[in-house]
């Protein structure tokens, strides 16, 4: 846990030394990037649903957000592994 609270130090520091318009702490940062994973999660299961629903029709009206495919690519691997475990724990106590 330090080292990930060091990590964030390092990314405010990098990030206040290009920027002059206003600062951000280690937290505000953190703070902005669980958002950011957030709406990016959110709009990837709205697509997913969209999807879904369309029975794999056409396309998802909503414009994609390159951001977004970027956060999704990123943090993916957390993604399936949570559908992994979902799947395994969840899924045979159901049957």
């Amino acid at each position: 846990m330090k080292q990930k609270l060091a990590e964030w130090q390092i990314l405010s520091h990098e990030y206040n030394s290009q920027t002059t318009h206003c600062s951000r702490t280690a937290e505000n940062l953190k703070n902005e990037w669980e958002y950011m994973k957030k709406i990016a999660k959110k709009e990837e299961s709205y697509r997913r649903m969209h999807r879904i629903q369309t029975g794999g029709g056409p396309a998802n009206p909503k414009k994609e957000d390159p951001l977004d495919s970027k956060i999704i690519s990123l943090i993916k691997k957390v993604l399936l592994g949570f559908s992994t475990i979902l799947t395994v724990t969840v899924l045979p106590q159901i049957a």
